[in-house]
């Protein structure tokens, strides 16, 4: 019994010895980042960016890829709520909706790396408001590695 238990505490030991001196880094690594400018107040899933110039970053974590978002109140970490890789000619873009006098990041497209970040945009609780039109606005983003 006692030999098993060294045993096992052996192997416990060689493996967090081995984690602890292993190349990998222990934090993200930046890849990609970019900026854009909001000339109005918007909603980014549950946070409100004011108007201003931004800055973002994705880092290399296990996905989904994070993505900090940095701007005149301070930075925010986003996840997006869809993923996929797919080229288009189109320029990198920030798409926003606007609703009933409210706008929302619906989609990030990066160009440079064929990605498309799609974001959950609220369902209008009023009825009226649902059926009401609704526009979208793209705005070009400044990107680099």
């Amino acid at each position: 019994m006692k030999k098993q238990l060294r045993r096992m505490l052996a192997v416990a030991a060689f493996g967090l010895f081995a984690a602890c001196v292993s190349e990998v880094p222990a934090s993200a690594q930046d890849i990609f980042g970019g900026s854009f400018t909001l000339p109005h107040e918007v909603r980014w899933n549950k946070t409100v960016l004011p108007p201003g110039s931004y800055t973002f970053v994705f880092s290399t974590n296990p996905l989904p890829n994070r993505m900090i978002v940095t701007g005149p109140n301070g930075f925010v970490l986003d996840l997006s709520s869809a993923m996929s890789y797919r080229k288009t000619d189109q320029p990198s873009l920030l798409i926003l909706e606007h609703r009933a006098g409210t706008s929302f990041v619906r989609e990030l497209y990066l160009a440079d790396l064929g990605l498309h970040l799609r974001y959950d945009v609220p369902k209008a609780k009023n009825e009226k408001i649902a059926q009401g039109p609704s526009s979208t606005e793209q705005f070009l983003i400044a990107t680099g590695k």
